[in-house]
């Protein structure tokens, strides 16, 4: 697909609006040293109108489901699986405590130990989704947690066994969001971009609403008599599950599924599927490299990775530090929380399920609309910086003020009635 265009040095633009030949791209931007986008010049204003007119002729094909719609579908399930296979355990722990007769010690190793392996592989899952292309290392990552799921009954007799096998699953975990970044480069277009992603992420906070509640159901349909050590601990005041093994094979099961249906149905490349149309492979090809306003940066495969710049840049930085803030916060709700409510609020585990889903069901909803407000901000001419610096602005000012986290807010406001009745410390 090509189309000329008078007054550009070169005399026309192809599909990847590169240059004629040479190694860097004809209109890749650059920055002032404070950051900010130069003026745009002639041939940044012609590639401007000329994407504006490519998008137009693909109107309908914006309009309509896609195959690209297909793996955004199919990306927030496989999150939503490893998210469900993740925290299944904070529910189960309880149980399992009880029949196994851990101390507290052992149970928060055992709840840690996931993360243990998560930490190691964030950046080489990175690299492995580079190299091999994002969707077998996808699929690898929600294969192998959902077997090592299935395996977590037999190895929970053996507390070590037990520890190794958790940070193995979160070592396979770990690659999934890289896999999807890699995934999302090509199969996102920028007019999209901001929905398509967010609703993909949300999977995460779907899975975790999902299988809190149905862990404890499962967890409560068959409830045995106390022994006397969890009496004298204090532990499973409403008996013990004889059911909490069908919680891992349940959700593994449901991950090996996942995983034929991934097979069968996606390709890691737009021009690799067999099924898209050749509208849609036009239109993903001319707008996955280029920024949603078009006009300010063009996005373009580096030839060797900046590792210096990851750690000396300031705004990347500014990224670690606010995400290791939320994160804390975040993985420390979503490990305890369950435990919280039944041994300090004194909750059965089929309510504390539910309760404990009602944070993330909300953070769901946000980040689902939060995607289509960014969309429509920049169809309102706000740039992709501006956009991304308002909303995480607004977040960090909401946070300071009412110094609480919105799962905070939420199991505060749950919790409030049941406080004065137990007359116990709230979640702070």
């Amino acid at each position: 697909y090509q189309r000329r265009v008078r007054g550009t040095p070169c005399g026309m633009f192809t599909e990847s609006f590169s240059d004629c030949g040479s190694h860097s791209s004809f209109l890749q931007a650059e920055r002032d040293t404070d950051g900010m986008s130069p003026e745009p010049n002639h041939a940044q204003l012609v590639k401007s109108d000329l994407l504006e007119d490519l998008l137009e002729e693909h109107h309908e094909v914006r309009r309509n489901w896609g195959r690209r719609h297909l793996v955004a579908a199919m990306v927030c399930t496989g999150l939503a699986n490893v998210y469900a296979m993740r925290v299944n355990l904070s529910a189960a722990v309880l149980p399992m405590q009880c029949e196994y007769k851990w101390s507290n010690a052992e149970q928060g190793v055992v709840l840690s130990s996931f993360f243990w392996g998560y930490l190691i592989c964030q950046v080489p899952g990175g690299i492995l989704a580079v190299r091999w292309g994002g969707k077998p290392v996808f699929g690898f990552g929600v294969l192998c947690t959902a077997v090592l799921t299935l395996l977590l009954p037999v190895a929970a007799p053996r507390l070590g066994l037990l520890y190794v096998l958790r940070a193995l699953m979160g070592l396979c975990e770990s690659v999934t969001f890289p896999a999807f970044v890699v995934l999302a480069s090509a199969w996102f277009p920028c007019q999209e971009r901001s929905v398509l992603y967010t609703c993909t992420n949300a999977g995460a906070y779907l899975g975790t609403a999902i299988a809190f509640p149905l862990s404890g159901f499962i967890i409560n349909l068959n409830l045995g008599p106390r022994d006397e050590w969890s009496k004298q601990q204090g532990l499973c005041k409403h008996g013990i599950s004889n059911t909490w093994q069908w919680v891992f094979y349940g959700f593994g099961v449901a991950g090996v599924l996942w995983w034929v249906g991934w097979q069968l149905l996606i390709q890691g490349d737009p021009a690799e599927d067999t099924r898209i149309s050749s509208s849609e492979l036009e239109y993903l090809t001319l707008t996955t490299k280029q920024d949603a306003d078009r006009s300010k940066v063009t996005v373009h495969k580096s030839p060797m990775v900046p590792w210096v710049n990851f750690f000396s840049s300031g705004c990347a930085v500014v990224l670690y530090l606010n995400h290791f803030a939320a994160g804390w916060g975040s993985y420390t709700l979503l490990t305890y929380l369950p435990k919280y409510l039944s041994e300090i609020q004194h909750f059965d585990l089929a309510k504390s399920g539910g309760i404990a889903s009602l944070p993330y069901l909300l953070m769901w909803v946000v980040a689902v609309t939060s995607g289509r407000a960014a969309d429509w901000l920049i169809k309102r001419h706000l740039t992709v910086r501006s956009v991304r610096v308002l909303m995480q602005s607004t977040v960090s000012y909401t946070h300071l003020r009412a110094h609480e986290t919105p799962e905070h807010l939420v199991c505060r406001l749950l919790l409030e009635k049941k406080k004065k009745k137990t007359n116990t410390n709230n979640i702070y």
